[in-house]
């Protein structure tokens, strides 16, 4: 019954389907015009003919026109209250039977008129009803020719009775047949053409549509693989960093005890290895917080030049250790920006180690020019260069240009994909130039600093005073064994005690029995237990706000929200007892 000669075979149900429904939204939003024009126009004939035709006929005309009008209303506001929002292919299609034969009907009933009251009417009155007919099937009748089987009855049904009639009578009555028949081809040739113009616009929307939802699901899948692998690693990301832990406290225990210079070497050894893999871990962790969004900008007013002096002193001993220069290009001592300190330096420390990791001979340089009102910061190698149809390439994550053997040293791929996301984030200009095998320029710029009168940041250590921490009481809640066993080793080390215990039940006894000066709490605990519901109930059960620390191996994005909404420093696994002794200098001042 439905005809779209414009779909190709090979078209899907589902097209023809949603072609159907936008008909029948769009005819029934055509028929609250029908509705409305139709009983008007119906009263105006009958007032036309009231004084040449049967009056009793007239009205019985009229009511059946008002009761088909009232029908018609009602299917309509049934779709709109019931139906306008079904995808059910039946509905839609019982719906557009009811279309068509309302359509259908209210031409019959308009051209029924001249043949009963033909005797009665002068030919004036023949020939303006004719008038008004010819327009009723141009418009708003015409609007239906959006599905041509629901219009192609209409001027059937309409001229028909009339031709038929004037063909009977004869005479010079045959060229209004020849009128009606002609009539009849000419609307149902333009409405044939009407509905393919207005179907293929529809079909097209509809293509769009089609389209834009595979897009979309096309789009759900790949986060949801891309969540599917963060989730993933970020489970192997906490379960590594919990041995990592305790290998970094025993390494650091065996270093410090021992005067056995192979066996501090070793210790030494241990610790290099265990650095390796906390930067891959750390790249994790910095993606999860990028995906988190709880990275917040800081700006403070730096010295660049006190900036550099660190990353130097970092980075050169990296570039000797494989027979690289290293060069400076120092900004001047009093040069000054406004920015994040601890973002620039990520940035700059990613592109170093990049630069670093594939230069195998030549040289590696930091350097800093002045421009009108910015400074642009070059990282410069001659390293292996890359290739300009795989610049975009780079800056994906988990993607390495140059690392099919999967060495270790050369991290995970997720360096570049950092740096892009902060200088995004910071607003930051990123630009790379490359030739393969002839080096790489990356460079990116920072606003010059406006008020140079304002205090001048720098990122300062608070110096560890071990003897004023002799007489503080610590208490780790740790659920792992190992890991409590190396802490409470390496802090003996130090001349510190601290207690141990693994659960909430063990942390309120051991509270009782004595209150700790400062709390250290693994946040995931065992028994859906958590480090910060600890905190907080030691806290209200001594009344008392004690200082604490959080460490946690934990990258979700969701976790990292959640740790960011307390208001402890946080510690991410594995740390060295300097960093740990560090943050509890600063929250016991």
């Amino acid at each position: 019954m439905i005809f779209f000669p414009f779909i190709q075979s090979n078209e899907t149900s589902e097209t023809q389907n949603r072609l159907l429904i936008k008909q029948v939204k769009y005819l029934y939003w055509q028929a609250s015009l029908i509705v409305t024009f139709s009983p008007l126009l119906s009263v105006f004939i009958v007032m036309t003919l009231w004084q040449f035709a049967d009056q009793e006929i007239l009205l019985f005309w009229l009511s059946i026109q008002l009761i088909h009008s009232i029908i018609w209303d009602y299917f309509r506001r049934y779709y709109y209250k019931h139906d306008a929002l079904s995808i059910d292919i039946n509905v839609i299609i019982l719906h557009y039977k009811k279309i068509f034969i309302m359509g259908s009907t209210v031409g019959l009933l308009y051209g029924l008129t001249i043949p009963l009251f033909w005797n009665e009417l002068p030919m004036e009155g023949i020939l303006i009803l004719c008038l008004v007919l010819t327009g009723l099937n141009i418009s708003p009748l015409l609007g239906n020719a959006i599905s041509y089987p629901v219009y192609l009855f209409v001027p059937i049904f309409t001229f028909t009775p009339i031709a038929i009639k004037s063909m009977l009578i004869g005479g010079y009555f045959w060229f209004l047949t020849v009128l009606c028949i002609t009539g009849i081809i000419g609307f149902l040739l333009y409405a044939k053409r009407f509905s393919k113009t207005f179907n293929e616009n529809f079909y097209l929307r509809i293509q769009n549509e089609i389209l834009a939802q595979n897009l979309q699901k096309e789009k759900e899948n790949i986060e949801k693989v891309s969540r599917a692998k963060m989730q993933f690693l970020a489970a192997a990301s906490h379960d590594l960093r919990q041995p990592l832990q305790a290998q970094r406290m025993l390494a650091e225990s065996i270093k410090m005890q021992t005067k056995n210079s192979e066996l501090s070497q070793l210790s030494e050894q241990m610790m290099t290895s265990q650095l390796s893999m906390q930067s891959m871990l750390d790249s994790l962790l910095d993606i999860s917080r990028l995906d988190a969004g709880i990275i917040k900008q800081n700006p403070v007013s730096i010295s660049l030049h006190h900036l550099f002096d660190n990353l130097a002193h970092e980075f050169e001993p990296l570039a000797k250790k494989k027979d690289l220069n290293f060069y400076v290009h120092w900004p001047p001592q009093d040069a000054v920006a406004r920015c994040d300190l601890g973002l620039i330096e990520s940035i700059i420390r990613n592109l170093l180690s990049n630069a670093i990791r594939y230069t195998n001979k030549g040289s590696v340089m930091l350097a800093i020019r002045k421009r009108k009102h910015y400074w642009r910061v070059e990282i410069r190698d001659s390293g292996i260069g890359i290739s300009q149809e795989k610049q975009s390439v780079i800056f994906e994550e988990f993607k390495q240009l140059h690392n099919s053997e999967r060495d270790r040293s050369k991290g995970l791929g997720l360096g570049l994909s950092i740096v892009k996301r902060l200088c995004q984030l910071l607003n930051y200009q990123l630009t790379l130039y490359s030739r393969h095998e002839r080096g790489s320029v990356f460079s990116f710029t920072i606003p010059i600093e406006a008020d140079a009168s304002e205090k001048i940041h720098n990122d300062i250590t608070h110096e560890i005073n071990i003897e004023s921490l002799t007489n503080i009481s610590f208490l780790l809640i740790d659920d792992l064994f190992e890991i409590r066993e190396a802490l409470s080793k390496a802090f003996l080390n130090y001349g510190l005690l601290i207690r141990t215990c693994a659960t909430l039940n063990e942390a309120i006894a051991m509270t009782k029995t004595k209150v700790p000066d400062i709390i250290i709490a693994d946040y995931r605990l065992v028994n859906e237990e958590n480090g910060w519901d600890v905190i907080i109930a030691l806290r209200e059960l001594t009344g008392i706000k004690i200082p604490a620390v959080i460490l946690t191996g934990d990258t979700e994005p969701e976790k990292l929200v959640l740790l960011e909404s307390t208001s402890c420093p946080i510690l991410h696994k594995p740390i060295s007892m300097d960093k740990l002794l560090n943050t509890i200098m600063q929250i016991k001042s």
